[in-house]
């Protein structure tokens, strides 16, 4: 048999094994893909989760926590339940689920969290082998858990918001903008989420040039600001939070400098996109809180890995 062929079949034949074997279901019949080895940052959990057209779990109620911790202990993983990170990240002990924008639930977590030691824990983790969730640093390696990407509320307005920074554009879109530079990107995904909306999205050309032209309009000292936006990833390789999709956008210099640039900026006074280290302050725009739901089934996830397992190989 041709040796390159036959490596191709293996290769193949191995992808669907270790597919199947991170694909869960809990006693609800709730399907998860599951990856317990301690290899990912939250910024490569967040990518892991987009290339499978789905989301970092989310937790909202004591009865979905109960039926995943009943999964996670159940004996099919080595620690009982192990480290995997889930959709939360906040800042100074405030959390927000990233696609929801609610808070945690209070019981669900451990006994002396959420602690922010030594104050730069941003994201949030099952915790192994204990009961609750804890907060930890975003970069350390642990495991992660997806699930299919949920429908967010309609958009309404907080009755907190400052009405004067809110912007409606000629095609009648609403951005609440935020041009003072005092924020981190957890600071400013947190501030959109309490005014019920998210961080801007760039869904296609027209859809930035809708902001744009708002922001370059004589309102701001700079046209436009140094402004957080709702993208995170990591190794120069970026997807929005509220669709999973890939950044593609023509004006963008990721160059991850220091190897700590995670979040994403539109740049002041140029069309730019920019990667920078989250902690940096900025200001921040919101719009208002959309999703269109993506299912992903069993076999779809498998499809997908194969597909990634096979390019990883090639190169």
């Amino acid at each position: 048999m041709n040796s390159s062929r036959f490596c191709g079949i293996f290769l193949i034949v191995f992808s669907i094994f270790h597919v199947e074997c991170k694909v869960y279901t809990t006693t609800n019949n709730i399907t998860y893909y599951i990856e317990d080895k301690y290899a990912f940052t939250w910024y490569d959990a967040h990518l892991e989760c987009s290339a499978r057209d789905m989301a970092l779990l989310t937790i909202d109620s004591k009865e979905k926590y109960d039926d995943i911790i009943e999964l996670l202990i159940s004996g099919k993983f080595k620690d009982k339940p192990p480290h995997l990170w889930i959709g939360a990240i906040g800042i100074n002990r405030k959390f927000a689920w990233i696609l929801t924008g609610k808070p945690i639930i209070p019981s669900l977590w451990c006994n002396i969290c959420p602690n922010n030691h030594p104050n730069n824990e941003n994201c949030v983790q099952v915790w192994a082998n204990e009961h609750g969730l804890n907060d930890l640093n975003c970069d350390a390696k642990i495991g992660f858990v997806c699930e299919n990407r949920i429908k967010l509320e309609d958009f309404v307005l907080s009755s907190t918001a400052k009405a004067g920074n809110f912007y409606t554009s000629p095609s009648n879109k609403i951005y609440y903008v935020e041009p003072v530079y005092s924020y981190k990107w957890f600071d400013a995904h947190i501030e959109c989420y309490n005014r019920n909306m998210t961080l801007f999205t760039i869904e296609n050309e027209d859809s930035f040039y809708d902001l744009y032209n708002v922001l370059i309009s004589g309102k701001f000292n700079r046209k436009p600001p140094h402004l957080w936006i709702g993208a995170i990833g990591a190794q120069r390789k970026f997807t929005w939070i509220l669709n999973g999709k890939p950044v593609i956008w023509k004006y963008s210099s990721f160059d991850n400098a220091r190897n700590s640039e995670n979040c994403l900026q539109m740049f002041e006074n140029t069309k730019d996109l920019n990667d920078r280290n989250c902690v940096d302050l900025l200001g921040f725009v919101c719009e208002e809180n959309r999703y269109q739901n993506n299912k992903c089934d069993q076999t779809k996830m498998a499809e997908k890995h194969i597909v990634l397992n096979i390019h990883q190989h090639k190169n």
